[in-house]
């Protein structure tokens, strides 16, 4: 290790490679734990709400977007947002042509 061949504090490595200490130790810690990270899937009530309410909508208009699909079920009186509509669109391979991304 470049630390421990160089007999530097901890302190002083950090400031050099630009990092928190706090950040050093907590690799540190998970390095020498063996453990792995493990990320995602993450609770997401808000679309798992609006997938309930989006397949309906998608079967009456198939051709609209997700935009216009949102404008749809905040006229009917959904609260939700244009972007948790797209996410759920793609979840469900809804999105048509120019909303792919």
């Amino acid at each position: 290790m470049i630390r421990n061949e160089a007999a530097m504090p901890v302190s002083r490595f950090c400031g050099l490679v630009g990092i928190p200490r706090r950040t050093y130790c907590r690799l540190q810690f998970r390095e020498r734990s063996g453990k792995t990270v493990e990320k995602g899937p993450w609770p997401a009530p808000s679309m798992d709400m609006v997938e309930c309410l989006l397949a309906e909508y998608v079967l009456e208009h198939p051709t609209y977007g997700y935009r216009r699909i949102h404008q749809l079920m905040v006229a009917d009186g959904h609260v939700t947002s244009q972007s948790t509509v797209l996410r759920a669109m793609r979840k469900m391979g809804a999105v048509t042509g120019g909303d792919q991304r």
